[in-house]
């Protein structure tokens, strides 16, 4: 089975090349193509494009905040629907929800997350539609299961590079002034799976949560606290962290917010060493989400740089 990946722009055709290079490694019976990458040079681009979407049997559209309506994608995808007694569409929905398609063209089709759940629905649509080349579902569960955290990793590293998180810039003393939940990392609120408790004259209390350099990763430094908010609506999730270094360019920390029981709650941001503006002084990141009445919201710091000290504040939650 041939799939079609249709992407505009930069951060799509990013989340196309990965999951080209991830979708057969878990079905070795399909080809997937997009064409920043297959068209050979030199070849008639227009004639190279209009063959492949001839042979396309599944077609797969990245969309991602600002190219949900743009012409080029929209034109791809139905050439692909042009039969669909023999082709199918799934929209790929990478930092976007299902709502935000209302109206559009492409909200006809059944879309997908990027969630494990989701994601494995995909997979096992695909293998559904390949036909006689389809692969058995329990071997086919053992391979998904070995490779989702290679694909997980790799598109959550391009979530920084949206400016989704520059939009709103954040002081301490606005967090502190407007917050509605305050953890502190090294207190009870928080959970620590590894890390110590320290004196630290620059942190608000005086005190923080530190994890050295001699803690293989990656691993959790603290988790929790599994709580509810005062009501629903959009808030950010702050951290406060400094780290003994900012020349790495290396993924260095995954922040995230999420809930195991509504996993479009979920939100996530890695930061690397350069994102810090100066080593050894605490800076703020900030997560921003959506919450609808959930009772388990976590914060997570997850150090995934072995070679870095760094100590965490609190984590402020406000509202937008």
């Amino acid at each position: 089975m041939k799939i079609f990946l249709s992407w505009s722009g930069k951060l799509s055709q990013e989340v196309a090349r990965a999951l080209r290079a991830w979708i057969p490694t878990v079905l070795t019976n399909v080809e997937a193509w997009f064409s920043s990458e297959d068209i050979p040079k030199g070849s008639r681009w227009a004639l190279e494009l209009a063959e492949r979407l001839e042979e396309a049997n599944y077609g797969i559209a990245i969309l991602v905040p600002g190219n949900v309506n743009q012409p080029w994608l929209n034109f791809e995808l139905g050439a692909i629907s042009k039969s669909l007694s023999t082709s199918r569409i799934s929209p790929f929905l990478f930092d976007l929800e299902p709502s935000e398609l209302s109206g559009g063209p492409i909200a006809q089709f059944q879309a997908t997350t990027f969630q494990k759940d989701d994601v494995w629905r995909l997979v096992l649509s695909m293998n559904e539609f390949s036909g006689s080349d389809r692969l058995n579902s329990d071997s086919l569960r053992i391979s998904f299961d070995l490779h989702w955290p290679k694909l997980e990793e790799r598109l959550k590293t391009l979530l920084p590079e949206r400016q989704y998180y520059d939009q709103k810039s954040f002081t301490e003393h606005m967090v502190l002034r407007n917050y509605v939940k305050l953890h502190h990392a090294e207190s009870p609120d928080l959970s620590h799976a590894h890390g110590v408790r320290t004196a630290d004259p620059d942190a608000t209390n005086e005190d923080a949560w530190y994890a050295g350099s001699e803690i293989p990763c990656p691993v959790h430094i603290v988790y929790g606290p599994y709580e509810s908010l005062p009501a629903p609506g959009l808030y950010w999730a702050v951290f406060k962290v400094k780290i003994d270094s900012n020349s790495n360019p290396e993924a260095t920390l995954h922040l995230d917010v999420i809930s195991n029981k509504n996993p479009s709650l979920n939100s996530s941001r890695i930061i690397r060493g350069t994102h810090f503006d100066e080593a050894m002084e605490y800076q703020l990141f900030g997560i921003k989400f959506k919450y609808q009445n959930e009772v388990d919201v976590e914060y997570r710091v997850i150090k995934l740089f072995q070679h870095r000290n760094l100590w965490i504040d609190f984590i402020a939650i406000i509202r937008d």
